[in-house]
């Protein structure tokens, strides 16, 4: 196959040199059908897979293993059920050279060809195939607020980091209701999406060896609630020993989205929509058995407290009993050293959710709402607790610092996007940050991203300017997003940040350690008690203190690491 890039030469001097060049080509070609053999086969622990080739964005040929099969399907009685391992399959070869199904959510067919219950698969990208390889992994967790996206290659494309000598490995969780919804006793314990995840690190351990993967050198890295998730898995006792160092972007579990602190409404929410009312657990779950995936995804959609859906409304929970994966408030966990000491980089985007303020304003209704009920939205907008004196008090405080008690427009814009970017992500990453290494025997590793290039999740409507450096910006130089992007070539001018990137991932994937392919710039881990990050733009560069400082202490005047932790709803 890898013949065809081959140009065809022809050398007119003499019969000698043609033939002399012939051979040169063949010579070509039968190493790389010897690096590359027909078919692509691998043996897991389960049964045999054929998988297929793929290319990165400079040409390069890796492996590409795709819709492997982690866990059983959940369906019928394993809805709502910790996954259940993918059983073996004997002597057949299953195909593993197109993504699998996408997870039940809204607008599915925007994110996958299909989607189905049937969802529990990953993909594996390795550009060698030897067990005696072990080269580092990379186990990325999506974004997507554990509601909607997917690990298929149309999202989490591999072409840029399998520049580097490692493995990826890419799944789908459930999602939801159907991955979390929870009464908050044993009808429904919820965190099913948290298992599958955990199972999937299962099947890395067992069976990454025979795709030239170190089952012993892993890196658990994800974006927003895959973000979150991470540090969900280190201080949950079931992922313990899974994964050896660990990369949360743009997320973290005390974040206010991160997890659901009172289930059992939300579920009965859930079954209001449905047409069958209950705050009865049983009830409860016979109610969600009866409906069709579909029909709970568009029961969901309609769970709104303001205009939009929330970031996440269906999240992790806390749990009882011995299979519990989250045994109490991570926030909690971190405080009394409960976690995995792992090293860990994490860090956000500039302007993160500043478009979801952006939105607001372009809404005169939206914004005449928000400066009339600022009170009542604020908490439910910027995830903090919605009644009583605190709550009132916090949100006073949010409009005079922020707007200085001025009305919510075009005149306080910036600042107004602020308080998205602020209480939804920056101030809970830098918090954790500091939390964690404050406790941590192990380095923990703070950056800014700061490179606005030419491509954005947010532009400025009607033109072609991003708006800032929003949320999931950083993951167009991690991953080729097909579904939304070009492919950068070698010569692109933002192929530089697809090297640093990249660079610096792998560089923390294979020693732990986030070196920084520039020899003036050495990133420094957070001290205790002495603060500083890498500032993440076209040229890295170690920044003294936090990132937006004068932001950082407001918030961390409102919720102090000394104090109790943020109570939501």
């Amino acid at each position: 196959v890898y013949c065809l890039h081959l140009q065809t030469v022809c050398v007119r001097r003499s019969a000698e040199m043609v033939a002399c060049t012939l051979l040169q080509l063949l010579a070509l070609c039968w190493a790389a059908e010897a690096l590359f053999p027909e078919p692509v086969m691998v043996r897991t622990a389960q049964g045999r897979l054929k998988g297929g080739k793929m290319e990165t964005y400079t040409g390069k040929p890796f492996f590409a293993f795709r819709g492997v099969r982690y866990a059983e399907a959940p369906m019928g009685d394993y809805r709502f059920k910790p996954p259940v391992p993918v059983r073996p399959w004997g002597e057949e070869i299953r195909e593993a050279v197109a993504d699998g199904p996408v997870c039940p959510q809204k607008s599915a067919e925007y994110f996958g060809p299909s989607s189905s219950e049937d969802c529990l698969f990953l993909n594996v990208y390795s550009k060698e195939l030897s067990s005696n390889a072990k080269h580092p992994v990379m186990v990325y967790l999506h974004a997507g607020g554990y509601a909607v996206v997917t690990g298929n290659s149309k999202w989490e494309g591999p072409q840029y980091l399998l520049e580097k000598d490692i493995v990826l490995v890419t799944i789908n969780y459930r999602l939801g209701a159907l991955g979390f919804v929870s009464t908050n006793d044993s009808i429904l314990p919820g965190n099913y999406g948290m298992k599958d995840q955990v199972e999937a690190l299962k099947w890395v351990k067992e069976n990454i060896l025979s795709f030239g993967g170190d089952p012993d050198r892993v890196t658990l890295f994800g974006y927003s609630a895959g973000g979150a998730s991470v540090i969900l898995h280190m201080v949950s006792p079931l992922s313990k020993g899974l994964f050896h160092r660990a990369i949360a972007m743009s997320g973290s579990a005390t974040s206010g989205w991160a997890i659901n602190r009172d289930p059992l409404n939300l579920a009965s929410r859930l079954t209001h929509n449905l047409g069958c009312p209950s705050s009865d657990s049983r009830l409860i779950y016979a109610c969600l058995m009866k409906h069709s995936a579909e029909e709970i995804v568009n029961a969901t959609v309609q769970i709104k407290d303001f205009e939009f859906t929330p970031i996440a409304l269906f999240a992790p929970v806390v749990e009882e009993g011995p299979d519990a994966f989250l045994t109490a408030d991570p926030f909690q966990l971190l405080k009394t050293r409960q976690f995995s000491e792992v090293p860990l980089v994490l860090g956000a985007t500039k302007n993160e959710f500043a478009a979801r303020g952006y939105d607001v304003l372009l809404n005169e209704t939206l914004t005449e709402e928000f400066n009339d009920k600022f009170d009542t939205i604020a908490p439910v907008e910027f995830m903090y607790e919605r009644k009583g004196e605190k709550s009132r008090a916090i949100s006073a405080a949010i409009r005079k610092f922020y707007v200085n008690n001025q009305p919510i427009s075009n005149r306080t814009r910036t600042r107004f996007m602020e308080i998205y970017s602020d209480s939804l992500t920056t101030f809970s990453v830098v918090q954790t940050a500091r939390l964690i290494a404050m406790k941590s025997s192990q380095p923990v590793y703070l950056y800014l991203f700061d490179y606005a290039g030419t491509y954005s999740h947010r532009y400025i409507p009607g033109t072609q300017k991003p708006l800032g450096v929003a949320h999931h910006d950083d993951l167009i130089y991690l991953f080729y997003i097909s579904a939304l992007f070009p492919e950068f070539n070698a010569t692109d001018k933002d192929a530089v940040m697809v090297r640093t990137l990249t660079s610096i991932w792998t560089n923390f994937a294979a020693t732990g350690v986030p070196t920084v392919p520039c020899k003036t710039t050495v990133w420094q881990p957070l001290g205790k008690g002495k603060d500083r990050y890498l500032r993440l733009g076209r040229c890295p560069e170690m920044v003294s203190g936090l990132f937006f400082p004068h932001r950082m202490d407001f918030w961390n005047t409102q919720f102090p690491l000394s104090g109790p932790h943020q109570q939501y709803y």
